[in-house]
Order: C-alpha cells, then structure tokens, then sequence
C-alpha cells in the first residue's frame, strides 16, 4: 500500500518535471489499478450536476437544446422585470459597459504616450 502511495504522489507531483506527457492533469483508478487522464467535459459535467442539485434545477445534461438555454434566459429577465423593474436592471448593464469601454478609452491612450516618448528622447 505504501509503494502505491509513493507511486501516486511521485506522478502527481515529480513526474510531469521528467516529460510532458505527465504533465497531463490524470486520476489513479484504484478498481483498475492506473492512472488515467481526466477529460475536461467530464470535471464540467459533474460541476454542472452538483450546480443543478444544489439549486434544485430539473435540467437534463444529456439533453438540454438551445431553445432550453434562451427559454431560461426569457424566463430570468422575465423573473428580473418584475422583481426589480427593468429600468434598474438595463441601468446597471449599462454602467459596466459604460465603465468597460472608458477602461479602454484610458488603455489606449497610455499606449499612445508610451509611443511618443521615442520621439521625444
């Protein structure tokens, strides 16, 4: 048992310095006896599962459509609407646009000082 636990925390944590291809995140299957990549939808699956359980949200992983997506979004701005009023909601959407595009009013002209400062030395 000791040997196994050696075995795993050197390919979690020394192996991915000796090659690359044990830099790839993996799991040790102990029913199989071997590690094995994990594969990225899968983490997002079951954080998608705990999210939906969590808030007690009847939704289908394997079979939600679009139309489901923009049916939920209908019924949230809906929700919001009548919750808070529309005038609040859009006001503060614009604020963070608002404030988004002034960042990058203020971003471009500092590259635009960085650049003269060649000409001036």
């Amino acid at each position: 048992m000791e040997a196994t636990t050696t075995v795993k925390r050197f390919m979690n944590d020394e192996a991915p310095n000796y090659h690359e291809a044990f830099g790839v995140r993996s799991t040790f299957d102990d029913q199989r006896g071997e590690f094995s990549a994990c594969h990225p939808h899968s983490d997002l699956k079951e954080a998608l599962q705990n999210c939906a359980q969590t808030w007690s949200i009847n939704c289908d992983l394997e079979t939600c459509t679009w139309e489901d997506v923009f049916d939920e979004m209908q019924a949230a701005e809906d929700e919001y609407h009548r919750e808070l009023g529309g005038n609040i909601l859009t006001a503060g959407l614009k604020l963070v646009f608002s404030i988004a595009k002034q960042q990058a009013d203020m971003r471009n002209k500092i590259l635009a000082a960085f650049r003269t400062i060649v000409d001036i030395i």
